[in-house]
């Protein structure tokens, strides 16, 4: 899901590219203003049985913040989501206990953190115990690229964040892959020369 008017968040569209492209997960790029939409038809794919495998959820800035929405609303109807990838949340809402993991990579901004735009910030989890939560700061934490150039209208494009959400989602995967018995192929693209 797109931030603010799905003007910005130039990411998503690539990262569903890129999980659609080497058949990862089915994947769709959408605006956050489509939310309120795109919750129902889960929900009604759900009730239908018609969502096979890991239910991920991925979004920006204020999409971020619309797909802990969307999580919470699946809760209500007792839908569980696999994993919650979460770039530069704006004013995030906590954590549901449906959502199995949510990992959150965000760029603070000491001096302007305080106002609710332009920021990403760190997510609490309603139950700690039922929900891992994995907030990464980028300007603090070790990460494998240069991220001085990031600020929170181009995160979802930086190629080094690109390449760290799809080993959070290739991970996620494996460990569902495993847990429901479904022979493991996502793992294998890593080590393909020509995987991106």
């Amino acid at each position: 899901m797109r931030g603010f008017l799905g003007i910005f968040s130039t990411g998503m569209d690539t990262f569903s590219q890129t999980l659609n492209r080497w058949h990862i997960i089915q994947a769709a790029a959408l605006a956050d203003e489509a939310h309120e939409k795109f919750k129902h038809i889960l929900l009604m794919a759900e009730k239908h049985n018609k969502l096979h495998g890991p239910l991920i959820l991925v979004g920006h800035s204020y999409g971020a913040d619309d797909q802990i929405r969307t999580a919470r609303y699946l809760d209500r109807h007792g839908c569980k989501v696999t994993l919650l990838l979460l770039l530069d949340p704006v004013t995030p809402p906590a954590i549901p206990i449906n959502v199995r993991q949510c990992f959150v990579i965000y760029k603070s901004h000491p001096l302007t953190d305080w106002f609710p735009a332009l920021r990403g910030v760190p997510v609490t989890a309603v139950n700690p115990r039922l929900t891992k939560v994995t907030n990464l700061n980028v300007r603090t934490m070790p990460v494998a690229f240069h991220e001085s150039s990031i600020d929170h209208i181009n995160i979802s494009a930086n190629p080094g964040v690109q390449k760290l959400m799809l080993s959070v989602v290739l991970h996620v995967l494996q460990r569902w892959q495993i847990r429901h018995n479904y022979p493991v192929k996502a793992t294998t693209l890593i080590h393909n020369p020509r995987f991106p």
